[in-house]
């Protein structure tokens, strides 16, 4: 497994945010959206790039991701990603990119990254392109990162 694993938070603090960013723990969930523009501004929440870290530790938070499937807490990472593209936090790449292999089976991570990706820019080839290369990683969870290059 890769270093980079490690950035995935697993603990019994997992819902120990701050505002701005714990306002995303009671969201909700949200609207399939064909195109960010479709997105809520989070930016509207006070997130800004002081943020990015609490950000990408609950995008990552495969307690949040694991959560009862009817909590407004599921949502929270998938509201975390959104608003770390709308900031174009380069940074939260690396992160983001293992959401691929760790939450294999998960149908928004191929469906929402891409666009992500997309709007954090093209600073992301390399971690892309890393990701894509790394033989380590399952080749079914490899296959979800083209579509992130070509947007």
């Amino acid at each position: 497994m890769p270093i980079i694993e490690k950035t995935f938070v697993r603990s019994i603090m997992a819902h120990n945010y701050t505002e701005p960013v714990a306002k995303l723990l009671s969201c909700g969930a949200v609207a399939f959206a064909s195109s960010p523009c479709q997105w809520f501004d989070y930016r509207d929440l006070g997130l800004t790039e002081e943020s990015v870290p609490e950000l990408i530790r609950m995008a990552t938070d495969l307690d949040l991701h694991n959560t009862r499937h009817d909590s407004p807490e599921v949502w929270a990472p998938l509201h975390a990603w959104r608003a770390l593209a709308q900031l174009q936090a380069v940074e939260a790449a690396r992160p983001l990119v293992h959401l691929f292999e760790h939450l294999e089976h998960d149908d928004w991570i191929p469906e929402e990254l891409p666009k992500v990706f997309s709007m954090i820019g093209p600073e992301t080839l390399p971690t892309l392109e890393r990701f894509l290369a790394d033989n380590d990683v399952k080749e079914s969870c490899r296959l979800s990162v083209p579509p992130c290059v070509v947007r």
